[in-house]
Order: structure tokens, then sequence, then C-alpha cells
């Protein structure tokens, strides 16, 4: 399964006065994805790399015609949400592999 890290806007406005994002996991092969939250207001990319130069790495981003915005990383890592577990108001992007937990929420796409 090839999990691949997105945001998508959605139209709700968090307590901070910003619009909010769907945080989550395209699986396009088996055509799911894996909501994380809908409610993430911030999300960080790279933080860990300030206390640790090998957590460092580059992002790349695209619009599907869905209106998802998917992330990946260059080289051969791959990244993943930091908090895959919660859904926080804000999410970090972090090296590792994407694993689904229970508690995400799954829809056929």
């Amino acid at each position: 399964m090839s999990l691949i890290p997105y945001i998508k806007p959605t139209r709700y406005v968090h307590s901070s006065g910003f619009r909010t994002f769907e945080v989550g996991y395209l699986d396009e092969a088996n055509k799911k994805k894996y909501v994380i939250t809908t409610g993430s207001d911030h999300v960080y990319t790279d933080t860990r790399s300030l206390y640790d130069s090998s957590k460092s790495f580059g992002v790349n981003m695209d619009l599907t015609k869905s209106g998802y915005i998917r992330i990946w990383s260059t080289g051969r890592n791959s990244i993943k949400w930091e908090d895959e577990g919660m859904g926080l108001s804000d999410m970090d992007l972090a090296l590792g592999e994407p694993t689904i937990t229970p508690n995400m929420e799954v829809v056929e796409l």
C-alpha cells in the first residue's frame, strides 16, 4: 500500500480565525483516503531538522482535480504525519513510513 500525505482545505474556521485543513493519507491504488483530522489550522514541515540535521527533507506538492494537495519528499525517504494517532490543530510532517491507525476515518474516493 502506497500512502501519500495530503491536506485539503475545508470550509470550517478554527478558533484561531483561520480556515482548517483536512489532513490524512491518500491510497490512490485502492481508491481510499485515511482522514486523521479535519480541524488542523497549521501544517509544519521539517521542524525536526532544527534539532537534528539528519532529519531534514525536501517537500513537493501537487493539486489533484479533486482538490487534494498531495505531499511527498524527493529522494529515498518517505514522509508521514508525525502525530498519526491523533488529529491535532497543528500537524507536523516528518521522515518515516506512514501507518494506518484504528482511529482514522476511512473514506472511499
